[in-house]
């Protein structure tokens, strides 16, 4: 049923499901052709399921429910779901999180988990169809009888340090099954930083969690190491996993733990491009400064294998940035801010990767996430072959940089989710902080008129300010807003419009004509260099547009007379009207002006 529906589409269902197994209902096609199928079903339906929010409910009988949320009123129901936030009828304390069109509610561990909540027993992520064909998955329940391994995963801590330090290695077991593991053992080989190779690991009583101390030793050659482990147990089963540790000389690279790349650009210098230089970012929302010593930022392209670094040296300060400036071109009218570091590498303007790597040793490999302990961030951008989670960002442009959303502060290991593409902001160390665990503050809008001022200059040029206004034209590098007719100020020597400059990738989808938008941005004055003594045009530049609301009224046009386009007055008496709607009853042409105008949305009869 919908997300408040009370009528309930049914799919009759055959055969049988096995132990561990998985059982596959396919719905209702969509329009995409293209998109790829499922695998084989082991029923067929016709339901047209929202892709958002709704119910859906395993029955033991081919009676169609009723009502709005059958919970408790029908004992036939072996399972129920609510999907999306609107659903009206779910078990436990709350739905699923809401669904798209490329996301679906899974059910945690492949299926076993069921504390009859369904907002803590579902997460979403890609959609991932199993059908009776599809591996079995034991849930550790007794059902099955083939006996399993332990195994574990192990982690380093500090992940990076120097020689002679002492890092506490910890691994986490989970016992094989049927019958469950006793006496677990765990053995390190250490080799790799001179210990020994046959270290044990110890564990409180009744505990899963293994620990060793082993001290870096004397002459172990600096880089990414891995420290084989081996788990066994009573009933003679054995498992394996491996620790990695990167080791640095004195004075190397520390714990980045937390520091994240926040900006990547590749465009700088290129045709159509401001600025001049291709960067990278680097943010750290903690709340202590963290070292850089030692470590480094690395490039390759989409599919390349052979990584270039850059060095890094300092600190980035807690809750700061870290500005990385690299190769620039030929193009470009404005530097970046002073970099905290730099480097010469030129990256590809759409589609590459780019790691935080605790060493400057050089990655290998098209794809060394899991390979080198010492990588602490990585993105891959556009078309690139490795990048964490599930995709890459967006590809980039000259004009566009992938941001990490929030200032820097959402970080859940997926390129993809974590980035959205927009105009490059670079911030350095000098730059305001962020705390990632401040509400936000409250945004202070700033009339146009007050932006605009009453002489030719902006009284708040350089400034960066946040504007609301109804979208009155857009052009293909920005678009202009005006205060509605409601909202002006009284001085008429103000002008109500003001465009806003977003580049050749041209006025944003939230900005169509008659929407209220916020904006955010750069106060700027602008001179043509086709026209370069024509006075300044004030405008918002680096900006984000906000959308409000949609379907506004055009604020009238101001009718220019006689008296307004007297050649007597001064010259910047028209500044008064810069940016807004005018309109012009009639003009006679007493001999060539030698003007022109390049508006294509003005028209003129006669």
């Amino acid at each position: 049923a919908s997300a408040t529906g009370t009528t309930w589409q049914r799919t009759d269902l055959a055969g049988s499901i096995a132990p561990g197994g998985y059982y596959l209902v396919k719905q209702a096609d969509g329009a995409n052709t293209a998109a790829p199928a499922l695998p084989t079903p082991d029923a067929i339906g016709t339901i047209a399921m929202a892709s958002t929010n709704g119910k859906v409910a395993l029955v033991s009988s081919t009676t169609a429910l009723s009502g709005a949320c059958p919970l408790g009123a029908d004992a036939t129901i072996v399972d129920f779901v609510g999907f999306g936030g609107t659903a009206n009828c779910f078990e436990g304390s709350g739905s699923t999180p809401t669904l798209s069109n490329t996301l679906a509610a899974l059910r945690a561990d492949a299926g076993c988990t069921d504390s009859d909540n369904n907002s803590a027993d579902f997460a979403t992520d890609s959609p991932a169809p199993r059908n009776s064909a599809a591996p079995s998955n034991d849930c550790g329940g007794g059902g099955g009888t083939d006996p399993t391994d332990p195994s574990g995963s192990g982690s380093a801590n500090p992940a990076s340090a120097e020689v002679g330090t002492d890092v506490l290695f910890t691994v986490d077991v989970t016992p094989g099954g049927n019958p469950e593991s006793t006496d677990l053992t765990v053995i390190g080989d250490f080799t790799a930083i001179g210990g020994g190779n046959a270290v044990a690991f110890s564990a409180a009583p009744g505990s899963t969690s293994f620990t060793a101390n082993v001290s870096i030793a004397a002459g172990t050659t600096p880089g990414d190491k891995t420290v084989p482990i081996s788990i066994t147990d009573a009933e003679s089963r054995t498992g394996a996993t491996q620790i990695l540790l990167t080791v640095t000389s004195s004075g190397g690279g520390g714990d980045l733990t937390g520091v994240v790349i926040s900006q990547v650009y590749g465009g700088g210098g290129n045709s159509g491009a401001t600025l001049r230089n291709d960067f990278i970012e680097l943010f750290n929302p903690g709340t202590t400064a963290v070292s850089l010593d030692g470590a480094s930022v690395q490039y390759t392209s989409s599919t390349g294998t052979s990584w270039q670094v850059t060095a890094l040296s300092g600190s980035i300060p807690a809750q700061g940035y870290y500005l990385v400036q690299q190769a620039a071109g030929a193009g470009g009218s404005q530097d970046l801010p002073t970099p905290d570091a730099i480097g010469t590498i030129a990256m590809a303007g759409t589609n590459g990767k780019v790691a935080l790597v605790g060493s400057t040793t050089a990655l290998s490999g098209a794809c060394p996430i899991g390979g080198a302990a010492s990588i602490a961030d990585f993105v891959g951008y556009g078309s690139a072959n490795c990048f964490e989670g599930s995709g890459a960002t967006s590809a980039l442009s000259n004009t566009t940089a992938a941001l990490r959303l929030a200032d820097g502060c959402t970080d859940t290991n997926v390129n993809s989710a974590d980035f959205t593409t927009g105009v490059p902001a670079p911030r350095n160390s000098a730059s305001a902080s962020k705390d990632c665990d401040a509400p936000p503050p409250p945004v202070v809008v700033v009339p146009i008129s007050s932006v605009q001022g009453t002489g030719n200059v902006s009284p708040l040029l350089g400034e960066v300010v946040t504007i609301e206004g109804i979208v009155t034209a857009r052009k293909s590098n920005g678009y202009f807003v005006q205060t509605p007719d409601a909202e002006v100020d009284a001085d008429p020597t103000t002008s109500e419009g003001l465009f806003v400059f977003t580049t050749s990738a041209g006025a944003p989808a939230a900005a169509q004509i008659g929407n209220r938008v916020q904006v955010t941005g750069t106060v700027a004055e602008f001179t043509p260099a086709s026209a370069p003594n024509q006075l300044s045009l004030g405008q918002l530049t680096f900006a984000t547009t906000t959308l409000i609301d949609t379907g506004n009224p055009l604020p009238a046009p101001v009718l220019l007379g006689v008296a307004e386009l007297d050649p007597a007055n001064p010259v910047d008496f028209l500044e008064r009207y810069e940016g807004m709607r005018v309109a012009v009853a009639e003009l006679t042409v007493a001999a060539p002006s030698l003007a022109g105008i390049n508006e294509s949305q003005a028209t003129a009869t006669g």
